[in-house]
């Protein structure tokens, strides 16, 4: 079977340089322009989709073409997953009678201080690759154990290797202060490790795995920290993404400070958000969001009477975590199907 040689983008991602045909599926295309078809063909070139259609003809093009056989399976998009913490992909189901409260202390005060990079590194790639496996193409990586730039390099080295299409969000570690340390709640999201990132690993913003930030938030930092924390990603014109809930605020009226301060707007991600009152959200203008809602376990959440529906799977630590649901990615971040997903029809 003729074809070129795979070859690597600039975040170092493989890609696919082969043409592949995939003939009579049923297609779900998710796109109005070209509606679902029962007998479809998807043409990809390149590692990217170049055509869809009934009968697409190849032309001279056939011999260096790889046609999969369609019939009786479903095409749809990749799905995508758009929250998830996949450095705890090995303890999945291992909070699943926590409350919140005891995640916190076991997980990041706890298990999370023992992670080295290679266990980062590992995590990172096998969840990547488990949600590939389970059809989502797309992954939102929320990672708040890095706490040096080599357990982040380990993360983003992960996310690479598994071909997936990702936004890393870096965060920032919880663990419990040392005398004469700070809370992390008054620390700063690090400025030179963006710039780093920005200048290394993650340089091309239209690769792959692409930089986003994962920063407190006025839910769980000091005023101060949460000024600059929105400040620095917009200067960097980077996704501002941030836990909601779970106890009383470390900012008592900080969204409303924020707002004031015209630092709310596209490009902020709100996790877990179902409890922002509707005039907030209104008065913030174009938001993004990624809700799942929580209740006293995190293992049990309870439905939202909010306005936001939940949009995104939960922790890897949590015995619902490969609950699914239709989600969509956070303005401006736009990610292109790389892959289709073919399952059998049923019956």
């Amino acid at each position: 079977m003729g074809g070129q040689a795979a070859g690597r983008n600039r975040s170092g991602g493989l890609i696919d340089m082969r043409h592949t045909l995939i003939k009579s599926a049923t297609v779900i295309s998710m796109d109005a322009g070209i509606g679902d078809l029962s007998t479809g063909d998807v043409l990809v070139e390149n590692g990217r989709i170049a055509e869809v259609g009934p009968g697409i003809d190849l032309g001279s093009g056939a011999t260096e073409t790889e046609i999969v056989d369609g019939q009786g399976r479903i095409v749809i998009p990749g799905l995508i997953n758009a929250h998830m913490h996949t450095w705890q992909t090995a303890l999945r189901g291992y909070a699943a009678n926590w409350t919140l409260l005891e995640y916190f202390r076991r997980m990041h005060a706890g298990l999370a201080t023992v992670f080295r990079p290679e266990d980062i590194y590992i995590a990172t790639l096998v969840g990547a690759l488990n949600q590939i496996n389970c059809g989502a193409t797309t992954l939102v990586d929320w990672c708040h154990n890095n706490p040096t730039p080599d357990h982040t390099d380990a993360a983003v080295r992960g996310l690479i290797e598994s071909g997936i299409r990702a936004a890393f969000f870096h965060g920032s570690p919880k663990p419990e202060p040392k005398p004469g340390e700070p809370h992390f709640s008054e620390i700063p999201h690090p400025r030179h490790e963006v710039e780093r990132l920005l200048a290394g690993p993650l340089a091309d913003r239209n690769g792959l795995v692409a930089l986003g930030l994962a920063i407190l938030g006025p839910h769980y930092s000091t005023l101060d920290v949460a000024m600059h924390d929105f400040r620095l990603a917009r200067e960097f014109n980077l996704i501002a993404s941030m836990h909601q809930g779970g106890g009383p605020p470390k900012t008592p009226g900080g969204w409303e400070k924020l707002i004031e301060a015209g630092l709310v707007g596209p490009g902020v991600n709100i996790v877990h958000g179902n409890d922002l009152p509707d005039d907030l959200l209104q008065r913030g203008g174009c938001w993004s969001g990624a809700s799942v809602p929580r209740s006293g376990s995190i293992s049990n959440p309870c439905w939202p009477a909010a306005s936001s529906p939940p949009r995104a799977s939960r922790c890897r630590c949590s015995a619902r975590s490969t609950m699914r649901r239709r989600a969509r990615p956070a303005a401006p971040f736009r990610p292109r199907p790389r892959y289709l997903c073919a399952r059998r029809c049923a019956g």
